[in-house]
């Protein structure tokens, strides 16, 4: 995956074949690049082969479909947006899965951002981290959050220093 990513051109579409990927973290995506999982639902899974490392930093437009990400520990996210990134049109993560004991999910600092939105978006995203952090926003950062579930977090969904959260139809179970 890291490789495709490095020499997918803007726009591109990076289609991943069901099985396990041990991957060199973190993941820089071009603007307008999708990475798919395909096959059933959960049979793309993800692992970090530097598990404190964040794993996809995204850019403008970027989308992230049916990946489990597997072994993330803190301080690493498994996505937040690339640093400096202007972003127009949000990254959308959508049917993804995070099985990280400890570990994290999505990061949205507004601060890190060079204008735009400072936005990600969510769809279908279950997250079980235990004593982990399921949504982060701050510093003016703000995420939409649809059918977003997280389980044993520490905190479920934290918004902090201007940072903003709208969620429908999910839940935080079994956590702050």
């Amino acid at each position: 995956i890291k490789r495709a990513s490095e020499v997918a051109p803007i726009g591109s579409t990076i289609i991943v074949a069901p099985g396990d990927y041990y991957e060199n973290n973190p993941i820089t995506l071009r603007d307008f690049v999708t990475v798919s999982g395909q096959g059933e639902l959960r049979n793309t899974r993800v692992f970090p082969k530097n598990p404190t490392s964040d794993f996809f930093l995204m850019g403008n437009a970027c989308y992230l479909y049916q990946i489990t990400f597997r072994g993330l520990r803190a301080p690493g996210w498994c996505t937040r947006i690339r640093p400096g990134a202007l972003v127009t049109t949000s990254p959308y993560v959508q049917n993804c899965t995070n099985f990280s004991p400890g570990g994290t999910g999505m990061k949205i600092d507004g601060a890190l951002h060079n204008g735009g939105y400072k936005s990600m978006v969510a769809n279908d995203w279950t997250q079980i981290n235990s004593d982990g952090i399921g949504v982060h926003a701050l510093n003016d950062g703000r995420s939409e959050l649809v059918s977003v579930f997280t389980y044993y977090c520490d905190v479920g969904y934290l918004a902090e220093s201007g940072g903003k959260i709208r969620a429908i139809v999910g839940n935080n179970s079994y956590g702050e």
